[in-house]
């Protein structure tokens, strides 16, 4: 059965609320007022029956009943609330299409009256409303789990960014660290290069070697040593034969700057390759 509360409530909801306002209002009213008390009193009622004991003075379902016809106090009473519910019903709509029209003018108002809103072209304007709230929900959920995962995405690329900037920088740091210690190793290799330098001029200068160049080879002088080749050194003495197999070559100091220069042309060589 359907109850007055909810008519009350759901009359609120129709199209005819919404487009016919003042219709609505009337309707409700003369239901509320005219139409359910009436009715309590004649719940099986139908427009069949109005149709049935208009022109009768009994009612032909019940001999018992004085109807007297439409003009009497009675039949015009039970026509107006079937009016009156037939505006309730046109508000909120049938549950019988206008094909089944004999079957419905047989039914009673809570038969008739179609409770189904969801579904419910009456209700369309409501139904809309109430599809863009939940479609409105469904974007806030749906652009707050995007900002979530947006959010997500960027801590791991943030991360991502850091390991690979710390790899880097790592890979930078070992380079300088390793050209660094080339340059500190080549500079050392200088220094002690030229303190062989400044060892070997020291005993150039004292006498140590006791060089003396030979600049003028004699070889008429019958002397059986002039007849013995002699070699200009690298650093501009002569030496005879006999004596380079007697002493072991002194290394100059140009030769040693040539074999530094050599061992430090090796280090940056290395150094190129490894980039």
């Amino acid at each position: 059965m359907v109850s007055t509360a909810w008519i009350i409530e759901n009359i609120k909801k129709t199209n005819s609320w919404a487009n016919h306002r003042a219709y609505a209002e009337k309707s409700l009213s003369d239901f509320l007022e005219f139409a359910v008390p009436i009715r309590i009193e004649n719940p099986t009622l139908t427009q069949n029956w109005t149709v049935l004991n208009q022109r009768q003075r009994v009612d032909v379902n019940d001999r018992s009943k004085m109807v007297a016809g439409r003009g009497s106090p009675y039949f015009d009473k039970i026509e107006k609330m079937i009016q009156t519910e037939s505006h309730i019903i046109g508000i909120f709509g049938s549950k019988y299409n206008s094909g089944s029209r004999l079957f419905a003018s047989k039914q009673t108002f809570n038969n008739l009256i179609n409770t189904n809103i969801t579904n419910n072209p009456n209700f369309s304007i409501y139904n809309n409303k109430i599809k863009a709230e939940k479609q409105k929900i469904i974007d806030i959920e749906n652009a707050r789990l995007t900002e979530i995962e947006n959010a997500r995405i960027q801590q791991e690329e943030f991360v991502k960014n850091a390991r690979l900037a710390k790899i880097e920088t790592t890979r930078i740091l070992k380079e300088n660290n390793d050209l660094l210690r080339e340059q500190l190793f080549a500079k050392q290799l200088q220094s002690q290069i030229s303190d062989q330098q400044i060892t070997f001029n020291e005993q150039t200068n004292s006498g140590d070697f006791n060089e003396t160049p030979i600049t003028d080879v004699n070889l008429s002088g019958g002397c059986s040593e002039c007849s013995e080749l002699e070699h200009k050194m690298p650093d501009g003495s002569m030496m005879k034969d006999s004596d380079m197999e007697k002493e072991p070559l002194k290394v100059t100091a140009g030769m040693a700057g040539i074999a530094g220069i050599g061992i430090i042309g090796l280090l940056l060589y290395s150094r190129s390759v490894k980039k």
